[in-house]
């Protein structure tokens, strides 16, 4: 058993790639991984048969540095296909698409080595939509033909090439052409390719290494050393090798003391680099975003500091920056329409309308053709041109449905409808428009009670409930109500050209005040209080604050002081449930009170 241990390559149990040759530069091995790293080795499931570039075949191409590993491209041939660039194409990069020997077919762009952008070319040409792009900052290369693409990943050097004949593949570039000789200038001189199809595995012991690889610093450096014209290592120096960055080192294989040949070992750094360049990416990002975040509010409009209000402005702000259907929820008053609309003006659709429209303000029966419009005739009283619907007139914009949860069913399937295939038909009409809308919703309901009750279809939430933004109620994040007030007294006399401020005992008491409407009854408090008070200041008076009515509907005749507190505090309990939707977790923890004791107080007022 033992025994058969001698038969195994050890080398190919080595993560790093390894070449052994000879002191002549004969190679004698060649792992998997060696050739894995250099592109000897792969599978291709694309094929294509042998043959050379022909009198109108489209050529595409990406070479990324032109002139250094492509064969030795230069400006002579390059005027030949109709490039014209008389700068030097030192580090430089060159996206080309052109059928050859056809005039007036070359489109072409010329790309400093060193720029980080990604560089895109693209037309169409024989009825194909065609693509080149060079992306340095991701290191990789990408042709595409109509819907097929040819990517090579971690390319310094390397050129991508696709020749397209009569609409079909003629050729394509893999990685490792340098090894099969087959470079951009032979191709485009007439030299002929070679037929790719499934596994490829090139054989390659027992050759010259120069055979596959050209004369540079680390393949003269491994040579030198296996014949003794150099002495001693080369450790962990980053070198190219077959337009491939690769981390090497080179060690002298000795016999007693007669040198026979030379080791080189390699490890693939790509990805490792890829992902520190994507690190440094995303380090800088969190950089940026924490300079934002400390200098600058991401919704200034938006009032409002607590940790639930930076919640609908974090969430809001990735919104603005996705066209994906938003669900915004909250009770009436909280500002849902307000959010809407500056969700639009900070997208990309901002420059396009925002068309708002109210779901329970409309006659079921006026709906359809206030979303979809009508033709002329579609019904009594129509419009002899025909209207525009909301959707046709927001067209590449923003449409708000508010109180979503008021959509009759029938009105809720067309909906869905819509948005699966974004076209529509207007009432009375057969022609189908097609419109590209972003679609924000809101409601002041629990939509999945309403399904539950099957007033609100299921599939339809699914569609609308991509990005929900959900807004607290006032009463749940107070710490806010400071900053409301005093926005909307600056509002109001900045408008009102006054200069009012509020009493102590005023602002006490609207610091102080629950808001069953939201920020909109706040607003309407201080507005009404600008109208009310003659004088600078506002007092309480002018405030004209909802006060409860603490023995409302208690009958006190012939009843203790224990009963009346009794009848009180279930009033109280009762009217906690229905402002927390009958939640009793939630109407405990309002409350103020322990699970226990809620429960117990259920119980003995027999509330359920």
């Amino acid at each position: 058993m033992y025994k058969d241990l001698d038969s195994i390559s050890i080398e190919e149990y080595i993560f790093e790639g390894v070449i052994l040759i000879d002191k002549n530069g004969t190679i004698i091995k060649y792992n998997s991984k060696a050739k894995e790293i250099l592109g000897l080795t792969g599978y291709n499931a694309t094929s294509h048969q042998a043959g050379k570039l022909e009198s109108e075949d489209i050529l595409l191409f990406a070479d990324t540095s032109v002139g250094e590993d492509d064969g030795g491209l230069n400006t002579k041939i390059l005027k030949a296909y109709g490039v014209k660039y008389d700068k030097p194409l030192e580090k430089k990069g060159l996206l080309y698409i052109g059928k050859k020997d056809v005039k007036n077919s070359v489109h072409y762009s010329v790309i400093e080595y060193n720029d980080n952008k990604a560089h895109e070319l693209k037309c169409n040409m024989d009825g194909q939509k065609l693509y080149c792009a060079i992306d340095y900052y991701n290191k990789e290369t990408t042709i595409c033909v109509d819907s097929k693409e040819y990517k090579l990943n971690y390319i310094l050097n390397i050129a991508n090439v696709v020749i397209i004949r009569n609409k079909e593949l003629a050729f394509y570039q893999i990685k490792g052409y340098t090894a099969r000789k087959e470079s951009l200038f032979d191709i485009m001189c007439g030299i002929p390719f070679k037929k790719k199809d499934g596994m490829f595995n090139l054989d390659v012991e027992g050759k010259n290494i120069y055979s596959f690889h050209a004369e540079n610093s680390l393949t003269v450096d491994l040579v030198n050393c296996a014949s003794g014209n150099c002495d001693g290592y080369i450790e962990n120096k980053l070198s190219n090798i077959n337009g491939f960055t690769v981390m090497a080192s080179i060690h002298p294989v000795n016999i007693g003391e007669e040198r026979c040949g030379a080791l080189l070992t390699m490890s693939d750094i790509s990805m490792l680099e890829k992902n520190q360049n994507e690190l440094n990416a995303v380090l800088n990002e969190l950089e940026n975003l924490k300079r934002h975040y400390q200098t600058n509010d991401l919704f200034p409009e938006i009032i409002g500091s607590s940790l639930s209000m930076k919640e609908v402005k974090r969430v809001a702000m990735k919104a603005a920056n996705s066209d994906a259907n938003i669900l915004i929820l909250g009770e009436s008053g909280t500002g849902k329409s307000f959010i809407a609309k500056k969700i639009h003006e900070k997208s990309k659709r901002n420059k396009f309308p925002f068309v708002e429209i109210n779901c329970c303000a409309i006659p079921k029966e006026l709906l359809e053709s206030e979303l979809f419009g009508y033709e002329n005739g579609a019904f009594t009283g129509a419009r002899p041109d025909g209207k525009k619907g909301i959707f046709e007139i927001a067209d590449e914009g923003t449409v708000f449905l508010d109180e979503i949860g008021d959509m009759p069913l029938e009105m809720q399937a067309k909906l869905l409808l819509f948005i699966q295939k974004r076209s529509f038909y207007r009432v009375g009409g057969n022609t189908e428009i097609h419109v590209d809308v972003r679609i924000i919703t809101a409601t002041n309901k629990n939509l999945e009670d309403e399904i539950k009750n099957k007033h609100f279809r299921e599939d339809l939430f699914y569609r609308l409930y991509i990005l929900p933004i959900y807004i607290e109620p006032l009463k749940r994040h107070k710490e806010d109500i400071s900053q409301l007030i005093d926005y909307n007294m600056k509002k109001n006399n900045a408008s009102l050209d006054e200069h009012k401020v509020l009493s102590v005992q005023a602002n006490k008491m609207l610091l102080s005040y629950n808001y069953p409407g939201n920020v909109r009854e706040l607003e309407n408090i201080i507005e009404r209080a600008f109208v009310l008070s003659e004088g600078e200041v506002i007092y309480p008076e002018h405030l004209m604050l909802k006060r409860a009515e603490n023995t409302a509907g208690i009958d006190i005749r012939e009843k203790t002081l224990d009963k009346l507190m009794a009848a009180y505090e279930k009033k109280v309990i009762l009217e906690a449930l229905k402002l927390n939707e009958q939640d009793y977790i939630k109407t405990f923890e309002y409350l103020g009170i322990g699970k226990t004791c809620f429960y117990n107080k259920l119980k003995k007022y027999g509330i359920k």
